[in-house]
């Protein structure tokens, strides 16, 4: 008994999944996790084989995007170019080439978004906290009101 609870649970733990998913394995791999549960209630297994039997039914079970999986907040287009600007694409080399873009873009519509993400400095990298200065000091001298408002 003690092998093969080992080994199934190995075998559920590392194919469980793929096999509850694929249509054709699907109702024998309900099958069996449910006979594995039940026998584990019934039988008196040692503890770590309990605990090799639990997490081979949650690893195979588990929801596609994990058990706490963050919903990713949808955003509109023009926010997510902004945050990719200031989060992903700033960098000593880039700071010009920002700078440019962000200044392309219609201001009225997104000064209030860009003045947030620049505050939400939790978001940024330490070193490249004081590109996010620099990058505010240029904006403000063409928009008054970012400067007011940093």
């Amino acid at each position: 008994v003690g092998l093969n609870v080992d080994a199934a649970a190995a075998l559920v733990e590392s194919a469980g999944r793929y096999l509850l998913r694929n249509p054709p394995t699907r109702t024998r791999m309900e099958n069996m996790l449910q006979v594995m549960m039940r026998l584990k209630g019934v039988r008196h297994l040692d503890p770590r084989q309990a605990a090799l039997v639990e997490a081979a039914y949650y690893a195979a079970t588990a929801p596609k995007g994990g058990f706490n999986a963050a919903k990713r907040k949808k955003r509109p287009p023009l926010h997510e170019y902004i945050r990719h600007l200031l989060l992903v694409q700033l960098s000593p080399t880039t700071l010009a080439d920002v700078l440019r873009k962000l200044l392309r873009l219609p201001w009225e519509e997104c000064e209030q978004y860009v003045l947030k993400c620049m505050l939400k400095v939790v978001r940024v990298r330490a070193s490249n906290l004081p590109l996010i200065i620099q990058l505010g000091y240029a904006l403000a001298q063409y928009y008054n009101s970012l400067g007011i408002a940093m």
